[in-house]
């Protein structure tokens, strides 16, 4: 992952706009779910399935539940199609509860799940979190449908392996003086305005698409139509135990699985994906990063909804 990113994406949150407002903004379950600290059975009695209440899991127990984070209505009832995993960027737990409950309005995921395989819930279903929100300024460059975002990379002020010579931008695409970097960049592109080969791994997993993956028409919202999952992690750029652990894999297969299946979702990739897939200039292959076994969480996912 480039550089040690701040806690969470507090980025993410959608940004003023009148169509935006809480009147009409912009995530449905039934029965059964994944077996995430679910009750023991007595009796030998299969226990029965708990009710959904308003979109909160019944597999998630009381304590993992947390009510107060970020998110909006639906825009026009959006129904889900997605389902978008995510890195929190720390693998402290009370930080993040902390994020997502005391600082209404920066940031938001439906689940996070955590390297012991514990499931939290902070935003019900049916609700938009704020997890993959993108910016205006990325939004225009998706919006020319040309492919040429790869030019591009977000500015981050905590990032430092962006090249000597590299040109800053700010949101209207001026260039930015190295003295008021710190408050005015946005963007960030190569000198000779090339392409970033960061991008290389968007384009092995989708071909040279002119958008982002899943970005259907212009000023499209991930948040809509997903559900947000973080993983309690700093990730990695290969595999490894120590930022995805077996029972995170778990959890999240299981969790994934039920998602799907309760949403009628076919368990693949594209699906099931990452942010950097839906918003590559914010995240240029570091959420959840290279490391992330893709073909794991969706055998593990197969797995818990043929057990369904």
């Amino acid at each position: 992952m480039p550089g040690s990113p701040p806690l969470l994406d507090e980025w993410d949150m959608p940004e003023p706009d009148p169509e935006d407002d809480d009147a009409s903004p912009p995530r449905e379950p039934v029965g059964g779910g994944a077996l995430i600290d679910s009750d023991d059975t007595t009796d030998g009695a299969e226990a029965e399935a708990p009710a959904w209440t308003s979109g909160w899991n019944p597999d998630v127990s009381a304590e993992r539940r947390h009510v107060n984070g970020a998110h909006g209505a639906r825009r026009s009832n959006g129904t889900i199609d997605q389902v978008i995993i995510h890195i929190t960027g720390t693998q402290d737990l009370a930080a993040v509860v902390n994020t997502f409950t005391k600082s209404p309005g920066l940031a938001s995921a439906h689940y996070l799940v955590c390297p012991d395989g514990a499931v939290h819930q902070f935003v019900a279903e049916d609700q938009r979190a704020f997890h993959s929100g993108i910016i205006k300024a990325v939004r225009k460059l998706y919006n020319r449908g040309d492919g040429s975002w790869r030019q591009y990379k977000r500015y981050f002020s905590w990032h430092k392996g962006y090249p000597k010579d590299a040109i800053y931008l700010d949101a209207a695409g001026q260039v930015v003086a190295p003295s008021q970097r710190q408050t005015s960049a946005v963007l960030v592109v190569p000198a000779d305005r090339s392409e970033w080969p960061d991008f290389q791994y968007f384009d092995r997993r989708w071909g040279r698409l002119p958008k982002p993956f899943g970005y259907l028409s212009d000023n499209h919202d991930p948040n809509n139509n997903s559900i947000g999952i973080e993983v309690l992690s700093v990730g990695a750029r290969t595999a490894s135990s120590q930022a995805y652990s077996d029972e995170m894999y778990s959890a999240l297969g299981a969790l994934v699985g039920d998602i799907c299946r309760r949403h009628q979702l076919p368990i693949q990739f594209g699906t099931v994906c990452g942010h950097e897939d839906v918003n590559p200039v914010e995240r240029w292959g570091w959420d959840p990063n290279q490391g992330f076994d893709w073909d794991k969480l969706l055998r593990l996912a197969r797995l818990q909804d043929h057990a369904a």
